[in-house]
């Protein structure tokens, strides 16, 4: 399997935080609750691979 580096959301500079942000703000409140938290408490998620490239997101 594939791993892709992801940047987590405590790692974050501004203009990642700020998209992450804008883009929570799109998903259904269900979404909210993480299915599959990984071990360092951050949710596996292939929102996350967009983390590399903030201009995706």
């Amino acid at each position: 399997m594939t791993w892709i580096k992801t940047v987590s959301y405590s790692e974050a500079d501004d203009k990642l935080t700020r998209a992450l942000e804008a883009q929570r703000e799109l998903y259904p409140a269900e979404y909210a609750i993480p299915i599959h938290p990984t071990p360092d408490g951050g949710t596996s998620s292939i929102v996350a691979s967009h983390s590399l490239i903030p201009d995706a997101l």
